[in-house]
């Protein structure tokens, strides 16, 4: 497996898992992953972390990252929303409750609405799959064959075959 393939499969990994961690903490319902916010966001950063893994082992370099740029579009479209939706919330809450006397404990559980860490994760499995189309796949290890090298009538070593003294003996060879 290539450095690529492992750096594919471990940003579509953290995009699964992290749509399932919780994202938004709610004072009374508890917390909200992005698998299950209602707008089936997390069922799209999925599919395309599952997308990313196929392509990823069926080497086609490029295609991993695209599908990671799409999800982090989707990511940061919605964080941003969710931080809309919560200021406005918020703005909204303190003019409409203006001389409520139960003003004060509904502003204490509008601040208490939170942003969880599960928009890191989803946010780092897709730079981490965007990053892996800059990932170098190592090159071919030159192994030694007949065209290559020679045995040396010494040592028995493997030599290069352009080779007029061998490295470890010290033969004398006369290039093939």
């Amino acid at each position: 497996m290539s450095r690529r393939e492992i750096t594919t499969l471990a940003g579509a990994a953290l995009l699964v898992i992290g749509a399932f961690l919780p994202v938004l903490s709610l004072p009374i319902a508890g917390s909200i992953n992005y698998f299950s916010n209602g707008h089936g966001d997390g069922t799209i950063v999925i599919v395309l972390a599952l997308g990313a893994a196929v392509t990823g082992f069926l080497r086609a370099s490029w295609f991993p990252a695209l599908l990671g740029l799409i999800a982090a579009y989707v990511i940061g479209y919605d964080f941003f929303n969710a931080i809309r939706h919560i200021s406005e919330m918020k703005t909204g809450m303190t003019a409409d409750l203006k001389g409520n006397p139960f003003a004060g404990l509904a502003t204490a559980m509008a601040e208490s609405v939170q942003l969880q860490w599960g928009w890191a994760v989803l946010a780092l499995g897709a730079l981490i799959l965007m990053a892996s189309a800059l990932i170098a796949d190592a090159p071919a290890r030159n192994l030694p064959t007949p065209l290559t090298h020679v045995v040396c009538p010494d040592c028995a070593e493997l030599v290069r075959r352009e080779a007029r003294v061998c490295r470890y003996c010290g033969c004398r060879l006369t290039p093939q």
